[in-house]
């Protein structure tokens, strides 16, 4: 399992991911992604996480391993305009955020970013977790 985090920047310095419970998996995490890259970075990944960088059409479209998208915070409904809803349902991949997540302070990103690998463990596990529907 591969995972690539895209746009680390927009969280509050000293913030880290906690490990997964997974034995073997690989993470990569990126300051910050230029849409030209993002296809590049993220091709062998299952999993993209993302805090506030778009992932579009397009973009799906490259990523033949992909599995799932994990927003960072609070995207609750289709309203978001962090993934393109139409692309991720025609290749089933899972869309899935902190519901009342917020990165505001170091506090609260240590708070979201735990439970963004929460989700990912529950994934991994065949699980759902604050899963939107898409």
């Amino acid at each position: 399992m591969n995972i690539v985090v895209i746009d680390k920047e927009n969280l509050p310095e000293g913030v880290e991911f906690p490990f997964l419970e997974a034995p073997k998996y690989g993470w990569i995490e990126r300051i910050e992604v230029s849409d030209e890259e993002l296809a590049e970075v993220a091709w062998r990944s299952h999993v993209l996480v993302t805090t506030k960088k778009a992932i579009s059409a397009a973009v799906v479209e490259k990523l033949p391993l992909l599995k799932m998208v994990v927003i960072v915070g609070d995207c609750a409904d289709k309203s978001c305009d962090l993934v393109d809803f139409e692309a991720m349902a025609a290749r089933q991949i899972k869309i899935s955020h902190v519901p009342g997540g917020s990165v505001n302070s170091a506090a609260e990103a240590e708070q979201c970013v735990a439970q963004v690998v929460r989700n990912i463990d529950a994934m991994m596990r065949g699980a759902a977790v604050n899963l939107i529907d898409s």
